[in-house]
C-alpha cells in the first residue's frame, strides 16, 4: 500500500530560461525553506497555495487550505485591519479578538493599511492568515520590519498557535537564528532542485 505524506510534491516549475525540480516527501510539521534569491522559493510557495498555476504535472492537485503571508502583505488599501483579517470566507471571527490581542493590534482595528508601520503590517498579514483557519501556514520572510522584542513575541504566539490548531508550517526566512527557533526540518535548493536538506 503506498504511503500517504504531509507534503508529496513531484512537480516542475518553469523558471525564465531554467526550471525548478520539486521532489518533497515529508512527514515534518514545521519546515524551513532557504535558499539564495532567485532560485524559485517564492514561485514554490505560490504554486502550493494555488497561486501560481504555470507547473509542469497537471495530476497534482493542491487541496489542504492554506494561510499565506507574502513578505508585502497585500493588504487591501481600502479596508480597515479588522475587515483585511476577516478577510477569508473561513475566518473564525469568534476568535478575532484574542488574535488581536495576541499580535497587539487590537488599537489598529479602525485603521487602514496606509496608516500602518511596515511591523503592523506584517502582524495584521499574519492574523489574517491564522483567522482563515489553514492546515497550512507558508510564511515568506514575516518578522523582517518587526524588532527583537515583538520578534520574540510573535514567534512564540505562532509556535503555540501551531501546536493547538495542528497546523504544518512552512516558513522562508534568511534568519537562521529564527528558523531554528521555529522549525524542525529544513529545505533548500540547488541546482535547480528543490530538496530536504540533511542539517539545519
Amino acid at each position: 500500500m503506498e504511503r500517504n505524506f504531509k507534503f508529496d510534491y513531484n512537480f516542475r516549475l518553469p523558471l525564465g530560461n531554467n526550471f525548478l525540480d520539486v521532489d518533497i516527501k515529508s512527514d515534518a510539521r514545521l519546515i524551513s525553506l532557504r535558499a539564495p534569491s532567485g532560485t524559485g522559493k517564492t514561485t514554490f510557495i505560490k504554486t502550493i497555495a494555488g497561486i501560481n498555476k504555470n507547473f509542469f504535472n497537471k495530476n497534482i492537485i493542491f487541496t489542504r487550505r492554506v494561510g499565506y503571508v507574502p513578505q508585502d502583505s497585500l493588504l487591501i488599501p481600502i479596508l480597515t485591519v479588522k475587515q483585511n483579517l476577516l478577510l477569508s470566507p473561513y475566518s473564525k471571527i469568534d476568535q478575532l479578538e484574542e488574535m488581536a490581542d495576541a499580535l497587539g493590534i487590537t488599537h489598529l482595528l479602525e485603521r487602514r493599511p496606509r496608516m500602518l508601520s511596515g511591523g503592523e503590517k506584517q502582524r495584521v498579514a499574519i492574523g489574517r492568515a491564522l483567522l482563515s483557519n489553514p492546515t497550512i501556514l507558508i510564511l515568506d520572510e514575516p518578522f523582517s520590519a518587526l524588532d527583537d522584542e515583538m520578534k520574540s513575541l510573535v514567534i512564540k504566539f505562532l509556535r503555540n498557535w501551531i501546536e493547538k490548531n495542528s497546523c504544518d508550517l512552512i516558513l522562508i526566512s534568511h534568519e537562521e537564528s529564527v528558523s531554528s527557533q521555529i522549525c524542525e526540518e529544513f529545505w533548500t535548493i540547488k541546482d535547480g532542485k528543490l530538496a530536504i536538506r540533511k542539517n539545519p
